[in-house]
């Protein structure tokens, strides 16, 4: 219910006229509306207004929907001049509903891709989607990859279960066809009306990237929200080189900055392969049977874990649960990949697992309650320096520097109902 005649905010063409409107509860809300973008509220005196103001309407309208199709992507060209639209390559692949290997196109079809066939086959220029791109209502499990200067280089093939398979480039491999390209991604899911979203550097940083989502319900678009990096490259470049330590600095390469596992500390005879060993050690020894307990939350229970001296094993338990979930001594390797011990058992398990990995990452493994305290993380020497990077250089300092950084809602991740649109916005 409308109450007050529209008020003007401010000069500024990002500061909209608002309505003022009785809210449900009791108090009173600030409707902000400009024609071809989402309607936002936000409640009177709200002190972050401005900025939720300029998030919404400092851009471009959302593209029209087309129907059928659950949402749109679009793009910002903020290369600052460096690359053109028509420089800017964009691939989205993914699987169809049947679990076939699609790429999708740019009216929201998914197009079927066989062994041979090419990446740039499924490649469009940016200048050839001023509207950006329809996305069906199902499509999961989907890299979307942007590449500057050409598109990416490899032929599709056959996977282990048979279907087309993708060869990822092989940033490790100084011969793979797309060693001197700079390329990054984002990943999305969207199926039964949900999306979940999210940007990422568990594999590699190249291009600073930030994503928007926005929902649409009850015919109102709202903002959902946005991560992802606003520093420009040359910036997280130089900062990493001013920061970076001991074998961290052999990270970076001309085209990006690798993540742990790709570079000196993988299990391939990297100069520090057993990064974590002593770590591991001295997290073993503090949580022997009789000398103190791990204590992790899940699901509003609390679980112990100690550790077998002869078997080396943690085992955690819980009041009134006769089950043993037993977590093995990991290596180095596993507490980078979250692998072998870290990706082992069933469900309950495999929680234990990942907030454990999660820890070691973090380096609060010794303390019970910085678990669970993002100010704890990432403090102390010896830790994952990589991910500590990225959370210090990534929006509300969320970020995805490994693979379990979505423990305690720290990760890029975008869990949005009723998906209408994704804007992309592409750096240098």
């Amino acid at each position: 219910m409308n109450v007050a005649s529209p008020t003007v905010l401010g000069s500024d063409p990002t500061t909209q006229g608002a309505l003022r409107e009785a809210g449900l509860g009791g108090g009173d809300t600030l409707v902000f509306s400009k024609a071809g973008y989402p309607q936002l509220k936000l409640p009177l005196g709200n002190p972050q207004s401005s900025d939720s103001i300029r998030a919404v309407f400092d851009r471009s309208p959302l593209a029209p929907l087309a129907a059928g199709k659950q949402m749109t992507i679009q793009f910002n060209n903020n290369t600052r001049g460096k690359f053109a639209d028509n420089q800017i390559y964009i691939l989205a692949l993914g699987f169809d509903p049947s679990g076939k290997r699609v790429a999708l196109n740019a009216v929201g079809d998914l197009v079927p891709v066989y062994p041979g066939q090419t990446a740039a086959q499924y490649s469009l220029r940016l200048s050839d989607l001023p509207n950006g791109m329809q996305v069906p209502t199902t499509m999961v499990s989907v890299r979307l990859y942007v590449c500057y200067g050409s598109s990416l280089d490899f032929a599709f093939n056959v996977d282990a279960l048979g279907r087309t398979g993708v060869p990822y480039p092989n940033v490790e491999n100084p011969s793979d066809a797309n060693i001197d390209k700079d390329f990054d991604f984002v990943e999305f899911n969207v199926d039964g009306n949900m999306a979940y979203c999210n940007t990422t550097q568990v594999d590699m940083f190249s291009i600073p990237i930030t994503m928007e989502m926005f929902s649409s319900k009850n015919g109102i678009d709202k903002f959902e929200g946005e991560v992802g990096i606003t520093e420009s490259r040359s910036l997280i470049f130089g900062a990493w080189n001013a920061t970076a330590t001991g074998d961290f600095q052999k990270l970076i390469t001309p085209h990006r900055i690798l993540a742990p596992v790709h570079g000196p500390f993988s299990i391939n005879g990297g100069s520090n392969q057993h990064y974590w060993d002593s770590y591991i050690d001295a997290v073993w020894n503090q949580y022997k049977a009789g000398k103190g307990a791990l204590t992790i939350e899940y699901q509003g229970a609390l679980y112990s874990g100690t550790v077998d001296p002869n078997t080396q094993v943690m085992t955690f338990t819980r009041p009134g649960d006769a089950t043993l979930y037993p977590v093995s001594k990991p290596t180095s390797w596993e507490v980078w990949g979250g692998s072998g011990a870290f990706a082992t058992g069933n469900n309950t398990q495999l929680q234990m697992e990942a907030k454990m990995c999660a820890a070691f990452h973090r380096h609060v493994l010794e303390t019970n309650s910085d678990l669970t305290t993002p100010s704890s993380y990432y403090q102390k020497p010896g830790g994952d320096l990589y991910s500590g990077f990225w959370h210090q250089h990534s929006i509300a300092g969320k970020a995805y520097g490994f693979c379990y950084d979505d423990v305690n809602d720290q990760s890029t991740t975008l869990i949005v109902g009723s998906p209408r649109a994704m804007i992309l916005s592409l750096g240098w």
